[in-house]
């Protein structure tokens, strides 16, 4: 048997002892294992002690982005399997020697001695390997290399080693053939407009950092037993088991920081938005869309390294961002709302998420056909991308700024938010259309562009080409107030013939308007004169909760629903003496009819 040693490799059926000076001896190579040895004056054997079994090699010195270093060990185990560990270089100095406990965990028989665990320390660190890698424990790309945890594609020049995760080892993975995963799968579902979606987003990641473009998400929304789940297995099988790639909302903002990371330039999965904690669901759609965790220090003083992503993430639940967080009595923004762009499930076809039934009598037949696909082929899809991916590195930028650009052109109207939710599908669209191009989803060409336009144009649908939910959300929740208390919380101020415009542009002068009381509480006034509701300060600032007054009088004077005096200070003078205050926000009726 042949012995892996960074020493010398020498055939254990000769008499060849691989042997490094220590001490009054030395550390000696037998057929059992490494010893620590000592010879009389006559170099007969005086004293030996096991320190290791044999096959413990040093493969290489590496560093870190850094410049921290470690050693990389490799051995088997007790049971034969061969084992590897990137140990950082400090631990050799480390009095408690926690290494060796490592290393027992993981299956290396070692000494319990401790002259012999000060040999073995020796032995590792005077190790004269030659071999220099570079070390990291992000996956994602590193120059023009793509490290995942069973392989690492790309340029091999330069070594590159990643420390085995096991929470990534479960679910990472391939099972069946490429081959399989596209004739049983992928070429099945090319006209499922939301199945090439999700295909496609899961082929996304890996072009962020190529294209520079910050990562986001999409989430699916739909009543339950519609196959919204179905939709996040067959994106999850691109990559590994669907069963364990797949993670959940409930969980932690910090948690969800660790997810990121393991999904670093590729995709992460979340199922059931209503199981996130209301209150933290808005914070983690920001946290991962913007690529970067939170910031902490040392116990000692000094910041930590901020852990760092860039994804595209899917999502899926019976209910919007929007509802779940304002279940909790929160609100949501623009921003963040395209951060996380939700598309309707049901493509309107009569059969669920599906627009067509091809794989089963019903809706119901088709998904569990897909699933159980999905179940026996994974991953091979996603190795297939990146070895298409590293080797193309080049042309793939090129032809996919082609794509993006052609998909924008199908939507020259959009504009503000809704242009940023554009760049980010035609993402989608590029990565499914490459994929196709290599051969790898068995689609025919334009199947990927089809199925993304399907899924942006619902967006459209829901938010509108600027895509400024935030906006339509203000002007909302003014127009249902005003509705619903315009005839018993609003006094009217009823015109006369005495009316008269003062220099003030806008301001009326009702001196001798009448006022019609109302039998409740008083909000404010309703002006004839210029169907205006004039509400006072203190009142419209509690009426807008929990949106910001700045934002609040931004969006009215650019839709023109507020009526203000010449310096646009958001308030208009009231010159009559019959109402008891002097400047209020005049909020025009128009705004009950508006449409964006």
């Amino acid at each position: 048997m042949k012995v892996k040693n960074a020493i010398q490799s020498i055939e254990m059926d000769t008499d060849l002892i691989t042997k490094i000076a220590y001490k009054n001896g030395y550390i000696e190579l037998f057929p059992d294992g490494w010893y620590l040895v000592e010879h009389n004056a006559q170099d007969q054997l005086k004293y030996k002690e096991f320190i290791c079994c044999h096959s413990l090699s040093v493969l290489a010195r590496c560093h870190d982005e850094n410049d921290n270093w470690f050693f990389v060990l490799q051995w088997e185990d007790y049971c034969g399997d061969e084992k590897r560990w990137v140990m950082p270089a400090e631990h050799l100095h480390q009095y408690s020697l926690q290494y060796i406990q490592e290393l027992s965990k993981r299956g290396l028989k070692v000494s319990t001695m401790k002259k012999s665990k000060d040999a073995l320390s020796f032995l590792i660190n005077k190790n004269p390997i030659e071999k220099i890698g570079a070390y990291t424990s992000r996956l994602g790309w590193h120059g023009k290399k793509f490290v995942t945890p069973y392989k690492i594609y790309g340029d091999t020049n330069h070594e590159t080693y990643f420390q085995d995760l096991n929470a990534l080892k479960k679910s990472y993975g391939t099972k069946g053939s490429i081959d399989d995963w596209r004739n049983k799968l992928s070429s099945l579902l090319r006209e499922q407009s939301r199945f090439v979606f999700a295909i496609s987003s899961a082929l996304s990641g890996p072009l962020l950092k190529l294209l520079d473009i910050p990562g986001g998400g999409f989430h699916i929304v739909g009543k339950s037993s519609i196959g919204k789940s179905i939709c996040l297995y067959i994106a999850a099988s691109v990559w590994g088991s669907p069963s364990t790639y797949i993670n959940h909302w409930n969980t932690t903002s910090n948690a969800a920081e660790a997810l990121a990371a393991m999904r670093n330039d590729g995709l992460l999965v979340l199922d059931e938005i209503s199981q996130a904690t209301n209150k933290d669901v808005g914070t983690m759609c920001y946290m991962l869309a913007n690529d970067k965790g939170k910031s902490r220090s040392f116990s000692d003083g000094g910041n930590r390294p901020t852990t760092e992503w860039r994804i595209i993430f899917l999502s899926n639940g019976e209910e919007t961002l929007k509802s779940v967080i304002e279940a909790d009595g929160g609100t949501t923004n623009a921003g963040m709302e395209v951060r996380l762009c939700h598309i309707d499930a049901d493509p309107g076809k009569g059969f669920g998420i599906f627009d067509s039934l091809v794989l089963g009598l019903n809706a119901e037949e088709q998904a569990n056909t897909i699933r159980d696909a999905a179940s026996i082929n994974y991953g091979t899809a996603g190795d297939a991308w990146l070895t298409y991916l590293t080797a193309n590195l080049d042309e793939v930028k090129i032809r996919a700024k082609e794509i993006m650009r052609e998909f924008k052109n199908h939507f020259p109207g959009v504009k503000s938010q809704a242009n940023r939710a554009c760049d980010r599908f035609s993402i989608l669209a590029a990565a499914g259309e490459i994929a196709t191009e290599a051969g790898i989803t068995g689609w025919e060409t334009g199947n990927a562009m089809k199925g993304v336009k399907a899924c942006f144009e619902n967006w459209i649908m829901n938010n509108g080409h600027d895509g400024n939910q935030e906006e339509r959300n203000i002007v909302k929740q003014l127009s249902l107030y005003l509705e619903k208390y315009a005839n018993n919380k609003f006094e009217k101020i009823i015109s006369s013939k005495n009316s008269k415009k003062t220099d003030s542009e806008n301001s009326i002068e009702d001196n001798s308007a009448l006022i019609s009381k109302v039998a409740g509480s008083r909000t404010g006034y309703y002006r004839e004169s210029d169907q205006v509701f004039l509400i006072p300060p203190n009142t419209f600032e509690e009426i807008c909760k929990p949106y910001p007054l700045k934002a609040v009088i931004e969006t009215l004077v650019k839709h023109k629903l507020i009526k203000t005096d010449k310096d646009h200070h958001g308030t208009l003078k009231i010159n009559n003496p019959n109402v008891d205050y002097t400047r209020a926000y005049a909020i025009k009726k128009s705004i009950m009819d508006y449409q964006f």
